[in-house]
Protein backbone atom coordinates (compact mmCIF):
# COMPACT_ATOMS: atom_id res chain seq x y z
CA UNK A 1 0.00 0.00 0.00
CA UNK A 2 2.86 2.37 0.88
CA UNK A 3 4.62 1.79 -2.45
CA UNK A 4 1.35 2.41 -4.25
CA UNK A 5 0.87 5.72 -2.39
CA UNK A 6 4.40 6.89 -3.21
CA UNK A 7 3.91 5.98 -6.87
CA UNK A 8 0.68 7.97 -7.04
CA UNK A 9 2.30 10.98 -5.40
CA UNK A 10 5.32 10.74 -7.68
CA UNK A 11 3.10 10.80 -10.74
CA UNK A 12 1.23 13.81 -9.39
CA UNK A 13 4.49 15.66 -8.88
CA UNK A 14 5.98 14.77 -12.25
CA UNK A 15 3.08 16.48 -14.00
CA UNK A 16 2.88 19.26 -11.44
CA UNK A 17 0.46 21.39 -13.42
CA UNK A 18 -1.91 18.49 -14.00
CA UNK A 19 -5.18 17.75 -12.27
CA UNK A 20 -7.98 15.25 -12.71
CA UNK A 21 -10.09 18.20 -13.76
CA UNK A 22 -7.65 20.69 -15.32
CA UNK A 23 -10.43 23.01 -16.46
CA UNK A 24 -11.39 23.61 -12.82
CA UNK A 25 -7.85 24.46 -11.71
CA UNK A 26 -7.34 28.10 -10.74
CA UNK A 27 -4.71 29.56 -13.03
CA UNK A 28 -3.26 32.95 -12.12
CA UNK A 29 -1.69 34.82 -15.05
CA UNK A 30 1.19 36.61 -13.32
CA UNK A 31 2.27 38.45 -16.49
CA UNK A 32 -1.17 40.00 -16.90
CA UNK A 33 -1.48 40.69 -13.16
CA UNK A 34 1.86 42.53 -13.02
CA UNK A 35 0.62 44.83 -15.79
CA UNK A 36 -2.76 45.50 -14.17
CA UNK A 37 -3.19 48.07 -11.39
CA UNK A 38 -6.17 47.53 -9.09
CA UNK A 39 -7.64 49.06 -5.92
CA UNK A 40 -9.38 47.12 -3.15
CA UNK A 41 -10.82 48.22 0.18
CA UNK A 42 -9.79 46.71 3.50
CA UNK A 43 -13.49 46.47 4.46
CA UNK A 44 -13.89 43.86 1.71
CA UNK A 45 -11.69 41.59 3.83
CA UNK A 46 -12.20 42.48 7.52
CA UNK A 47 -14.62 44.62 9.53
CA UNK A 48 -12.60 45.59 12.63
CA UNK A 49 -8.93 46.31 13.39
CA UNK A 50 -6.94 45.88 16.60
CA UNK A 51 -3.53 47.62 16.81
CA UNK A 52 -0.73 46.21 18.98
CA UNK A 53 2.50 48.22 19.12
CA UNK A 54 5.40 45.98 20.17
CA UNK A 55 7.47 47.32 23.05
CA UNK A 56 11.14 47.11 22.13
CA UNK A 57 14.29 47.95 24.07
CA UNK A 58 17.91 46.78 24.09
CA UNK A 59 16.81 43.36 25.37
CA UNK A 60 13.84 42.82 23.06
CA UNK A 61 14.80 44.64 19.88
CA UNK A 62 12.79 43.58 16.82
CA UNK A 63 14.87 44.31 13.73
CA UNK A 64 14.03 44.87 10.10
CA UNK A 65 12.87 41.36 9.35
CA UNK A 66 10.74 39.23 11.63
CA UNK A 67 7.99 36.61 11.64
CA UNK A 68 5.04 36.47 14.05
CA UNK A 69 2.64 33.92 15.48
CA UNK A 70 -0.61 35.13 17.05
CA UNK A 71 -1.71 33.19 20.13
CA UNK A 72 -4.74 33.79 22.32
CA UNK A 73 -2.84 35.88 24.89
CA UNK A 74 0.55 36.46 23.31
CA UNK A 75 2.34 37.44 20.14
CA UNK A 76 5.50 35.45 19.43
CA UNK A 77 8.20 37.03 17.28
CA UNK A 78 11.23 35.30 15.79
CA UNK A 79 14.03 37.72 15.03
CA UNK A 80 17.77 37.23 14.68
CA UNK A 81 17.70 33.80 16.28
CA UNK A 82 15.58 34.97 19.22
CA UNK A 83 12.01 33.97 19.99
CA UNK A 84 10.34 36.82 21.88
CA UNK A 85 6.94 36.95 23.56
CA UNK A 86 4.81 40.10 23.75
CA UNK A 87 1.49 40.63 25.51
CA UNK A 88 -1.24 40.54 22.87
CA UNK A 89 -3.34 43.24 24.55
CA UNK A 90 -0.63 45.77 25.47
CA UNK A 91 2.32 44.88 23.26
CA UNK A 92 4.61 44.84 26.31
CA UNK A 93 7.66 42.58 26.13
CA UNK A 94 7.28 39.53 28.40
CA UNK A 95 10.24 37.23 27.88
CA UNK A 96 12.61 35.52 25.52
CA UNK A 97 11.76 31.84 25.35
CA UNK A 98 14.23 28.98 24.89
CA UNK A 99 17.11 31.13 26.09
CA UNK A 100 20.08 29.13 27.42
CA UNK A 101 22.68 30.76 29.63
CA UNK A 102 22.67 34.23 31.15
CA UNK A 103 26.11 35.66 30.47
CA UNK A 104 26.17 38.66 28.06
CA UNK A 105 26.74 37.53 24.50
CA UNK A 106 26.81 33.92 25.60
CA UNK A 107 23.29 32.87 24.80
CA UNK A 108 22.84 29.64 22.90
CA UNK A 109 19.37 29.65 21.37
CA UNK A 110 17.42 26.88 19.78
CA UNK A 111 16.76 27.94 16.22
CA UNK A 112 13.38 27.68 14.59
CA UNK A 113 13.14 26.83 10.93
CA UNK A 114 12.54 29.39 8.19
CA UNK A 115 9.93 31.76 9.55
CA UNK A 116 7.65 31.16 12.51
CA UNK A 117 6.03 27.71 12.52
CA UNK A 118 3.30 27.40 15.13
CA UNK A 119 0.03 25.85 16.17
CA UNK A 120 -1.56 29.19 17.04
CA UNK A 121 -4.61 27.55 18.61
CA UNK A 122 -2.72 25.37 21.09
CA UNK A 123 0.25 27.64 21.86
CA UNK A 124 2.93 25.44 20.32
CA UNK A 125 6.01 26.56 18.41
CA UNK A 126 7.64 23.96 16.14
CA UNK A 127 11.44 24.03 16.13
CA UNK A 128 14.09 22.71 13.79
CA UNK A 129 16.97 21.69 16.04
CA UNK A 130 20.63 21.64 15.08
CA UNK A 131 21.18 17.94 15.87
CA UNK A 132 18.90 16.31 13.27
CA UNK A 133 15.86 16.50 15.48
CA UNK A 134 12.74 18.61 15.86
CA UNK A 135 10.75 19.66 18.87
CA UNK A 136 7.59 21.38 19.98
CA UNK A 137 7.59 24.05 22.66
CA UNK A 138 4.49 25.23 24.55
CA UNK A 139 4.86 28.93 25.28
CA UNK A 140 2.49 28.72 28.27
CA UNK A 141 3.71 25.58 30.06
CA UNK A 142 7.30 25.44 28.84
CA UNK A 143 6.77 21.79 27.89
CA UNK A 144 9.36 20.58 25.37
CA UNK A 145 8.85 17.52 23.17
CA UNK A 146 11.93 16.60 21.20
CA UNK A 147 11.82 13.87 18.54
CA UNK A 148 14.40 12.57 16.03
CA UNK A 149 14.21 13.04 12.28
CA UNK A 150 15.43 10.81 9.47
CA UNK A 151 17.94 13.39 8.26
CA UNK A 152 18.84 17.06 8.27
CA UNK A 153 15.66 19.14 8.10
CA UNK A 154 15.47 22.16 5.83
CA UNK A 155 12.13 23.55 7.00
CA UNK A 156 9.10 22.53 9.04
CA UNK A 157 5.37 23.16 8.50
CA UNK A 158 2.42 22.52 10.80
CA UNK A 159 -0.39 20.55 9.15
CA UNK A 160 -2.91 20.10 11.98
CA UNK A 161 -3.23 18.50 15.42
CA UNK A 162 0.01 16.70 16.16
CA UNK A 163 0.90 16.45 12.49
CA UNK A 164 3.59 18.26 10.52
CA UNK A 165 5.84 17.91 7.49
CA UNK A 166 9.58 18.46 7.28
CA UNK A 167 11.43 19.10 4.04
CA UNK A 168 14.82 17.62 3.23
CA UNK A 169 17.94 19.24 1.85
CA UNK A 170 18.76 18.26 -1.72
CA UNK A 171 22.22 19.65 -2.48
CA UNK A 172 23.11 17.27 -5.29
CA UNK A 173 19.68 16.50 -6.76
CA UNK A 174 19.89 12.85 -5.71
CA UNK A 175 17.99 12.95 -2.43
CA UNK A 176 15.01 10.60 -2.68
CA UNK A 177 12.87 12.39 -0.11
CA UNK A 178 11.10 15.72 -0.65
CA UNK A 179 9.15 15.72 2.62
CA UNK A 180 8.80 13.53 5.70
CA UNK A 181 5.25 13.28 7.05
CA UNK A 182 4.89 13.16 10.84
CA UNK A 183 1.83 12.16 12.86
CA UNK A 184 2.04 12.35 16.67
CA UNK A 185 5.72 13.19 16.08
CA UNK A 186 6.43 9.84 14.42
CA UNK A 187 7.47 9.70 10.77
CA UNK A 188 4.68 7.79 9.02
CA UNK A 189 5.45 8.36 5.35
CA UNK A 190 7.48 10.39 2.87
CA UNK A 191 6.84 12.20 -0.37
CA UNK A 192 9.45 11.41 -3.05
CA UNK A 193 11.65 14.05 -4.61
CA UNK A 194 10.98 14.13 -8.35
CA UNK A 195 13.58 16.77 -9.27
CA UNK A 196 16.97 15.82 -10.65
CA UNK A 197 19.76 18.23 -11.48
CA UNK A 198 23.49 18.12 -11.97
CA UNK A 199 25.79 18.44 -8.99
CA UNK A 200 27.11 22.02 -8.87
CA UNK A 201 29.12 23.57 -6.08
CA UNK A 202 26.54 26.27 -5.36
CA UNK A 203 23.53 25.01 -7.29
CA UNK A 204 21.26 25.33 -4.27
CA UNK A 205 22.28 28.94 -3.67
CA UNK A 206 20.49 30.28 -6.74
CA UNK A 207 17.14 30.39 -4.95
CA UNK A 208 17.00 32.45 -1.75
CA UNK A 209 13.49 31.69 -0.48
CA UNK A 210 12.69 28.50 -2.31
CA UNK A 211 9.93 27.04 -0.11
CA UNK A 212 6.63 28.64 0.84
CA UNK A 213 4.16 27.15 3.34
CA UNK A 214 0.91 28.76 4.41
CA UNK A 215 -2.34 27.82 6.18
CA UNK A 216 -5.81 28.36 4.78
CA UNK A 217 -9.11 26.98 6.07
CA UNK A 218 -7.21 24.69 8.48
CA UNK A 219 -5.15 23.18 5.67
CA UNK A 220 -1.47 23.56 4.83
CA UNK A 221 -0.27 24.52 1.34
CA UNK A 222 3.17 24.37 -0.24
CA UNK A 223 4.94 25.97 -3.19
CA UNK A 224 8.53 25.67 -4.33
CA UNK A 225 10.19 28.61 -6.10
CA UNK A 226 10.99 26.55 -9.18
CA UNK A 227 7.52 25.01 -9.47
CA UNK A 228 4.48 26.92 -10.73
CA UNK A 229 1.94 24.88 -8.73
CA UNK A 230 0.62 25.35 -5.19
CA UNK A 231 -0.09 22.01 -3.49
CA UNK A 232 -2.34 21.11 -0.57
CA UNK A 233 -0.29 19.01 1.86
CA UNK A 234 -1.69 15.97 3.66
CA UNK A 235 -0.16 12.55 3.11
CA UNK A 236 0.09 13.56 -0.55
CA UNK A 237 0.67 16.75 -2.52
CA UNK A 238 -2.59 17.63 -4.26
CA UNK A 239 -2.50 20.43 -6.90
CA UNK A 240 -4.55 23.43 -5.74
CA UNK A 241 -3.79 26.24 -8.21
CA UNK A 242 -1.14 27.38 -10.67
CA UNK A 243 0.84 30.57 -11.26
CA UNK A 244 1.45 31.05 -14.98
CA UNK A 245 4.22 33.24 -16.42
CA UNK A 246 7.14 33.01 -18.80
CA UNK A 247 9.17 34.90 -16.18
CA UNK A 248 8.87 32.50 -13.24
CA UNK A 249 12.10 30.75 -12.12
CA UNK A 250 12.63 27.27 -13.52
CA UNK A 251 14.53 24.25 -12.30
CA UNK A 252 17.27 24.97 -14.85
CA UNK A 253 18.53 27.76 -12.60
CA UNK A 254 19.73 25.13 -10.16
CA UNK A 255 21.80 23.54 -12.91
CA UNK A 256 23.43 26.75 -14.11
CA UNK A 257 24.37 29.05 -11.23
CA UNK A 258 26.75 30.87 -13.55
CA UNK A 259 23.73 32.61 -15.15
CA UNK A 260 22.11 33.38 -11.81
CA UNK A 261 22.90 37.10 -11.64
CA UNK A 262 21.82 37.71 -15.21
CA UNK A 263 18.60 35.72 -15.02
CA UNK A 264 17.26 36.32 -11.53
CA UNK A 265 16.84 40.09 -11.79
CA UNK A 266 14.37 39.64 -14.64
CA UNK A 267 12.31 36.89 -13.01
CA UNK A 268 9.16 37.04 -10.89
CA UNK A 269 9.64 35.42 -7.47
CA UNK A 270 6.47 34.66 -5.53
CA UNK A 271 7.66 35.12 -1.93
CA UNK A 272 4.50 35.02 0.16
CA UNK A 273 0.98 33.60 -0.27
CA UNK A 274 -2.12 34.18 1.87
CA UNK A 275 -5.52 32.75 0.96
CA UNK A 276 -9.08 33.11 2.25
CA UNK A 277 -12.46 32.05 0.93
CA UNK A 278 -12.65 34.77 -1.71
CA UNK A 279 -9.13 35.94 -2.50
CA UNK A 280 -5.53 34.85 -2.99
CA UNK A 281 -2.99 37.44 -1.85
CA UNK A 282 0.64 37.10 -2.90
CA UNK A 283 3.82 39.12 -3.25
CA UNK A 284 6.16 39.18 -6.23
CA UNK A 285 9.81 40.22 -5.95
CA UNK A 286 11.00 41.72 -9.23
CA UNK A 287 14.07 43.85 -9.96
CA UNK A 288 14.73 44.54 -6.26
CA UNK A 289 11.14 45.66 -5.58
CA UNK A 290 8.25 43.86 -3.88
CA UNK A 291 4.76 44.08 -5.35
CA UNK A 292 1.53 43.22 -3.52
CA UNK A 293 -1.00 41.39 -5.67
CA UNK A 294 -4.53 40.08 -5.21
CA UNK A 295 -6.59 37.53 -7.15
CA UNK A 296 -10.40 37.35 -6.97
CA UNK A 297 -11.47 33.68 -7.11
CA UNK A 298 -15.03 34.50 -8.17
CA UNK A 299 -14.27 36.87 -11.04
CA UNK A 300 -10.92 35.36 -12.00
CA UNK A 301 -9.43 38.85 -12.10
CA UNK A 302 -6.56 40.41 -10.21
CA UNK A 303 -3.51 42.61 -10.36
CA UNK A 304 -1.07 44.77 -8.43
CA UNK A 305 -2.58 46.66 -5.51
CA UNK A 306 -1.58 50.31 -5.91
CA UNK A 307 -1.78 51.00 -2.17
CA UNK A 308 -2.05 47.59 -0.52
CA UNK A 309 -5.61 47.27 0.86
CA UNK A 310 -6.98 50.79 1.28
CA UNK A 311 -7.92 51.35 4.92
CA UNK A 312 -11.51 52.60 4.75
CA UNK A 313 -12.25 51.20 8.23
CA UNK A 314 -10.50 53.82 10.37
CA UNK A 315 -8.52 55.82 7.80
CA UNK A 316 -5.22 54.52 9.16
CA UNK A 317 -2.37 52.77 7.44
CA UNK A 318 -3.10 50.68 4.36
CA UNK A 319 -2.45 46.98 5.01
CA UNK A 320 -1.56 43.68 3.34
CA UNK A 321 -2.04 40.36 5.17
CA UNK A 322 0.96 38.50 6.58
CA UNK A 323 -1.11 35.38 7.31
CA UNK A 324 -4.51 34.20 8.53
CA UNK A 325 -4.75 32.18 11.73
CA UNK A 326 -6.82 29.02 12.09
CA UNK A 327 -9.16 31.15 14.24
CA UNK A 328 -9.84 33.30 11.18
CA UNK A 329 -7.88 36.36 12.34
CA UNK A 330 -6.05 38.35 9.68
CA UNK A 331 -2.53 39.27 10.81
CA UNK A 332 -0.96 42.42 9.34
CA UNK A 333 2.67 43.20 10.23
CA UNK A 334 3.65 46.88 10.06
CA UNK A 335 7.39 47.56 10.23
CA UNK A 336 8.23 51.26 9.68
CA UNK A 337 11.85 50.29 8.94
CA UNK A 338 10.62 48.75 5.67
CA UNK A 339 8.33 51.58 4.58
CA UNK A 340 9.02 54.25 1.97
CA UNK A 341 9.30 57.89 3.09
CA UNK A 342 6.03 58.92 1.46
CA UNK A 343 4.22 56.05 3.22
CA UNK A 344 5.70 57.06 6.57
CA UNK A 345 4.64 60.68 6.11
CA UNK A 346 1.12 59.70 5.10
CA UNK A 347 0.71 57.53 8.21
CA UNK A 348 2.53 59.93 10.56
CA UNK A 349 5.22 57.36 11.31
CA UNK A 350 9.02 57.47 11.47
CA UNK A 351 11.43 54.80 10.25
CA UNK A 352 12.61 54.08 13.80
CA UNK A 353 9.11 53.74 15.26
CA UNK A 354 8.22 50.46 16.93
CA UNK A 355 6.76 47.68 14.77
CA UNK A 356 3.05 46.98 15.00
CA UNK A 357 0.91 43.87 14.64
CA UNK A 358 -2.58 44.71 13.39
CA UNK A 359 -5.29 42.09 13.88
CA UNK A 360 -8.33 42.08 11.60
CA UNK A 361 -11.60 40.24 12.15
Amino acid sequence: MMKKLILVVGLALSCFSCSNKPDEMIRIDVDQAMNTAISRKLSDVVKTLEYVTLETDSNSLVGRGFEVALFEKDIAVINGGKILLFDRMTGKFKQEVLQRGNEPGGYARTMAGRGMVANEKAGYIFLNEWNKSMSTYNIYTGERNRFPTLGSVKSVAYTGGDSLVATAFNFDGKHKVKMWIYNRYQCVDSIPNHWRFKLMSDAMAVIANDEIFYRSDSRTYFKDATNDTVFAVTDTLSPAFVFQSSSLPRIELREHPEIMDQKMKDLYFVNNIVEDENYIYYTVAYQEKTYHLMYDKLSGEGGVLKESLINDIDGGINLFPDHITDRGEYVFVVNPAFMEEDELAKCHLKADDNPMVVIGK
